[in-house]
């Protein structure tokens, strides 16, 4: 039951995985190994969570399309002076997509200071 826990947490499948970890206990699986598998396993769904809901935070206050525009001052030159607000661009099509787009710019900054640091040796 052990194997087939690690196996679907590679898979990402976590939530079963946890399960799957859970009846290992259950059925007399006692290595220090599960108990670390296990609090892995909270702590990505609880990071999931977090990004589930700032998601859907992003998600509500963007469902205006819009930003209020800056305050304008009355001597300044504008081109559009009576704008109230500034459209925004499109937004991805669901929350994944936004998670995958910041993860993957997390991996490339990532990557880009690991290679920086590697040249300067």
């Amino acid at each position: 039951m052990f194997e087939l826990g690690n196996v679907t947490f590679d898979l990402g499948h976590i939530l079963d995985a946890l399960s799957i970890y859970k009846k290992a206990k259950k059925y007399g699986f006692e290595d220090s190994l599960i108990i670390t598998r296990i609090q892995q396993g909270q702590i990505i769904m609880s990071d999931l969570q977090k990004c589930l809901v700032a998601t859907d935070t992003i998600i509500h206050d963007y469902s205006a399309e819009t930003i209020p525009a800056a305050t304008i001052p009355n001597d300044s030159v504008a081109t559009t002076p009576t704008a109230t607000s500034a459209p925004m661009g499109p937004m991805p099509g669901s929350p994944w997509m936004l998670i995958v787009i910041v993860g993957g710019l997390t991996v490339a900054v990532s990557a880009l200071i690991y290679f920086l640091k590697r040249a300067a040796r």
